[in-house]
């Protein structure tokens, strides 16, 4: 940590003669708003340059830091999903996950769904609020549970916009000019949509072969609905993979600097001591993990992406259970 250190201050010392350097090390509402706007700027050059890479690779290698930052600034950090919920949500997330291992999307979804229900019945709030969300939540468990391949294709889309979302708003009074960044992200989405990548990843999808073809095989089954056309599974893949990076880069560079109690950025060995002050005894395993997902994609690297999947199931219904309490309150 020490030479990572030194390293860091000499790059930074040759940066900040720049004026611009200057300014973004000092300020960092205008530092928030050019790191998201240029996130959203590098997903959508990863998706039109290198989709198929940026699909298999990004989950092996920002996964689980990006489910660590999860716990930590959804759960470690605030008090908004109850105490008392923690046990019911941690039998809702194993149930999920097994239903994940075991390739039942009913009871994956179903569980994770009334994960979301247990958290706002739970939550601290009017009765009549929690009620009412939690109800919500149940009739999606439901609707998941009849129709399971629905819910999983409108899961495996729909977690990325809420992530976003959430990140935007957890550091909603620390950026200046957050509409900027918002925007980028809305006219990536467009763009794709409206057929801007159909050329680069229609080429990639129709001449790749081996393990990232099946990788991108793996995610056509989760975002692509059955019977679509192949120009509408070539958007919704696009879709995904710009979501997904955009979704990374804010949980692993935004909310962090955002959630900081000062304004200049901090070293290395400063950010692993707040780790371990929220994270505890978690983040030995935390970090190895970290390590050892990308070093298993290099023996396999399907069966590693697949794997981080499955045990990754119910992070996204985390975020929907910390989205449900907080309205609850």
């Amino acid at each position: 940590m020490i030479a990572l250190d030194r390293a860091r201050g000499r790059v930074l010392g040759a940066l900040g003669r720049w004026p611009l350097a200057q300014a973004l090390a000092r300020r960092r509402g205008l530092r928030l708003c050019v790191v998201a706007t240029a996130s959203v700027a590098a997903a959508f050059a990863g998706v039109a340059l290198a989709p198929l890479v940026l699909l298999a690779l990004a989950p092996v290698l920002l996964g689980v830091p990006h489910v660590a930052a999860d716990l930590r600034y959804l759960v470690a950090r605030r008090r908004v999903l109850a105490a008392r919920a923690w046990l019911p949500l941690i039998g809702a997330a194993l149930a999920c996950t097994v239903g994940a291992a075991v390739g039942d999307l009913g009871v994956m979804a179903a569980s994770g769904w009334a994960g979301v229900a247990l958290a706002a019945a739970l939550a601290h709030g009017r009765p009549s609020r929690r009620a009412t969300i939690a109800a919500a939540a149940l009739a999606c468990a439901v609707a998941s549970w009849c129709s399971p391949r629905v819910a999983t294709l409108w899961m495996a889309q729909g977690h990325n916009f809420v992530a976003v979302a959430l990140a935007l708003w957890l550091v909603r009074d620390k950026m200046r000019a957050a509409w900027v960044p918002a925007l980028a992200f809305a006219a990536g989405v467009a763009a794709i949509l409206g057929g801007a990548l159909d050329g680069p990843l229609g080429a990639a999808l129709a001449g790749t072969h081996g393990t990232i073809a099946a990788t991108a095989g793996l995610t056509a089954t989760a975002v692509v609905p059955a019977g679509a056309t192949s120009l509408v599974a070539v958007r919704l893949i696009a879709l995904f993979a710009f979501a997904q990076a955009v979704h990374y880069g804010a949980w692993l560079r935004l909310v962090p600097d955002g959630e900081r109690a000062g304004d200049k950025p901090i070293g290395y060995r400063r950010s692993l001591a707040l780790l371990y002050h929220d994270l505890g005894r978690a983040t030995p395993a935390v970090i190895v993990l970290s390590l050892a997902l990308p070093l298993a994609a290099c023996v396999t690297l399907y069966w590693t992406r697949n794997t981080y999947f499955t045990l990754a199931a119910f992070h996204g219904y985390l975020e929907l259970a910390f989205v449900g309490a907080a309205l609850a309150r």
